[in-house]
């Protein structure tokens, strides 16, 4: 992604995938220099909602 996109750009992450999906995304990513990144929670009554923004 970082050699299409460049280092700035930032990912967003909505939580409807399959747990073992989940896991693995958690292991492999590394503390190196990365794109940051947020964590979306969806509320019945207001949408998606960020809840955890993971960056540099």
């Amino acid at each position: 992604m970082q050699n299409q996109h460049g280092g700035d750009v930032d990912l967003s992450v909505f939580p409807a995938t399959p747990v073992s999906c989940s896991v693995e995304f958690g292991r492999v990513w590394q503390p190196k220099p990365q794109p940051s990144f947020d964590v979306f929670d969806r509320i019945p009554e207001e949408g998606f909602v960020r809840r955890l923004w993971i960056g540099q």
